[in-house]
This record gives C-alpha cells, sequence and structure tokens, in this order.
C-alpha cells in the first residue's frame, strides 16, 4: 500500500504534468528604413523622456515614456490590432513597453531597430515640437 501511494505521489510530482509556459516571442524589428517608408500605417511611439522627445523624435511619432504606459492609455490606439512601432535611445525602454503594451491585448507591436539613434544615423528628419 505504502509502494502503491509512493509511486501516485511521483507521478503526481512529475514534470509531465506541468503546465507549459507561456509562449510570449518578442516583437519583430522593423529598420528605420521600413519605418520611414511606411509610416503612415503605423502608430509610431516614442516610449523616452518628455525632455529627450522635445530633443527631436520620429516625425509623426507620438511620446508616451515607458513608464506612463497606463496613465495614458488615452493616447494609445483604440485598436488594439493596429499596427504600433516603438523605439527609444537604447531599445531597453521600448521593450518594456511593449511587455505592457502586450499585457494589455497589444499584439501587432514591432520595434524599430537602432531607436532614435538609428533613424538619425540614417539621416532622416527629425521634428522638433
Amino acid at each position: 500500500m505504502k509502494f502503491l501511494l509512493f509511486s501516485l505521489l511521483l507521478l503526481l510530482a512529475s514534470p509531465g504534468w506541468a503546465l507549459p509556459p507561456e509562449q510570449t516571442t518578442a516583437p519583430e524589428q522593423l529598420t528605420p528604413e521600413q519605418v520611414k517608408h511606411n509610416a503612415e500605417n503605423f502608430h509610431i511611439l516614442d516610449v523616452r523622456s518628455s525632455e529627450e522627445y522635445a530633443e527631436g523624435h520620429v516625425p509623426g511619432a507620438v511620446n508616451i515614456p515607458h513608464d506612463s504606459i497606463q496613465a495614458k492609455i488615452s493616447s494609445l490606439p483604440q485598436d488594439k490590432d493596429a499596427p504600433v512601432v516603438l523605439y527609444c535611445r537604447t531599445g531597453r525602454r521600448a521593450g518594456l513597453a511593449a511587455t505592457e503594451l502586450e499585457s494589455m491585448g497589444y499584439d501587432n507591436l514591432f520595434l524599430m531597430q537602432g531607436d532614435m539613434p538609428g533613424w538619425t544615423e540614417k539621416g532622416f528628419d527629425i521634428s522638433h515640437d
């Protein structure tokens, strides 16, 4: 009897009974050229600070600092399937913002390769408003 009970406990404790981990994939990365040439098809979010945004940003980008995503939800597209491109200075904050947006149900997210430095290195226009 003890053997049967031990076997049952061992079977229940085996990893085969565990649920699979939630599958999340990193957002696809787009080049600055892809963002520039398709800008009218994207909601572009600059997730840097307001001060960094004022120093220059991708034309048409909306500034929502990465730590204010929840507070500024009204500035986000209502259509959670709409394509959204995120960028910052190094990619760290854009990644954090993408994770936050995914948790809010947004599933068509993209990161811009090279972020703002990648944009400026290409010599593309910068807005200062």
